[in-house]
């Protein structure tokens, strides 16, 4: 007696187009915030033009208008990427709804022109043909 497998038959699993570009979009993500995250972030934190090291006073100078800056936080550099990443999803949605416009209206001139072609068939078989005052077979 041939023993079954509980195991599902993955030899069948097809992923399609779309669910690949899923996955490695969601494995570029995982993949760039490990690297921020490793390497970029604390090398920023040594940096110093990057104001994300520890707070610092200045010398003190009739010139200097601030006696304390403050070291940057994540929020501070988060509010620098709203504005570019919600005018990119902007973008992104205006591409979106003008491709399916555009797609719309080219489905729709290829019905007009199948409508067309129906009609003019029609009318020719009609008047030109004869067809409209033959009779039915009984």
């Amino acid at each position: 007696m041939k023993r079954r497998s509980t195991l599902p038959d993955l030899s069948r699993l097809r992923l399609s187009r779309r669910t690949w570009l899923i996955l490695g979009g969601l494995a570029a993500i995982l993949l760039g915030s490990i690297l921020l995250w490793r390497i970029v972030l604390p090398w920023a934190y040594r940096t110093e033009w990057t104001g994300l090291g520890a707070s610092r006073s200045p010398v003190k100078s009739p010139k200097a208008l601030f006696d304390y800056y403050p070291a940057k936080t994540l929020w501070d550099w988060a509010q620098l990427l709203v504005v570019p990443v919600v005018l990119a999803g902007a973008a992104l949605l205006f591409n979106v709804a003008e491709k399916r416009r555009d797609q719309k209206i080219a489905d729709d001139r290829q019905q007009d022109v199948a409508l067309d072609t129906y009609l003019a068939t029609m009318t020719m078989l009609l008047l030109d043909k004869g067809l409209s005052t033959t009779t039915l077979l009984r």
